[in-house]
């Protein structure tokens, strides 16, 4: 039999014979390496079915089965464009989820995070628009822990910046602010004083906008703050409650 004789006797078996999770799983993984090696390129539906069946059959041998094979995932994901990366990734997530394996997804989460990046950074042309570029924003410090500190120590280290006073009038003025004292040292206070405001601290801080684009980037900053760091300890609770559900 030629390679699409038995592409279709695979698919036929599908259809007509009551098979394992695994071993229709396995069939779905092999239909799609025969088409690979036919530079055959309507995988993705192959795909789909191979990480359903894969990820049942997970969940029912939970006790007995071999420890998850991401390289094999990773494989068969790799050989699609990146759109359609980012989308059967979100499914395998999602199967992960609803076959409580929460351990499982967290070995492909760092992948996802990197394709949704690769996936908006391709459209870049989409960046004009507000809500593409909070996308953006927030994939690329939800990648890591690392990334997320290392974003929030820059916002920090721009604000402490920004806000420093103008004596010698280098730069045009935008804020007035009310310190609370802290230390003695002018640096140092200035510096606690901004770190305890980004914390909700209830102290004597007051940061007034002197004009519009001040103020709008103090909004600006704030709407940050709550979008990421909110956003980002949200997006994990659902997660955590989904998986223990």
């Amino acid at each position: 039999m030629n390679a699409q004789q038995i592409i279709n006797q695979t698919y036929s078996d599908l259809e007509t014979k009551i098979l394992p999770n695994a071993d229709r799983a396995q069939l779905y993984y092999t239909i799609v390496c025969i088409k690979q090696s036919e530079n055959i390129s309507d995988i993705y539906l192959d795909i789909k079915h191979f990480i359903k069946n894969y990820v049942i059959a997970l969940d029912e041998q939970r006790y007995n089965y071999d420890k998850i094979d991401a390289q094999k995932i990773m494989h068969l994901v790799n050989l699609l464009v990146i759109e359609q990366k980012v989308a059967i990734l979100d499914f395998l997530r999602k199967m992960f989820i609803r076959h409580q394996c929460d351990d499982d997804w967290k070995i492909f989460e760092p992948d996802y995070y990197k394709l949704k990046v690769d996936a908006l950074m391709s459209k870049w042309h989409d960046w004009i628009n507000p809500i593409s570029l909070f996308r953006f924003l927030y994939f690329k410090l939800c990648y890591s822990n690392a990334a997320l500190f290392t974003a929030l120590s820059c916002f920090l280290l721009l604000d402490m910046v920004i806000m420093l006073p103008n004596p010698w009038d280098i730069w045009p003025s935008f804020y007035k602010i009310e310190y609370h004292q802290i230390s003695d040292s002018f640096y140092v206070n200035h510096v606690m004083n901004i770190v305890m405001a980004l914390f909700e601290f209830d102290i004597d801080f007051k940061v007034l906008p002197l004009n519009l684009l001040a103020l709008v980037a103090l909004l600006f900053g704030k709407g940050i703050k709550i979008l990421v760091v909110v956003g980002y300890i949200i997006d994990k609770v659902i997660k955590r409650v989904n998986f223990n559900d």
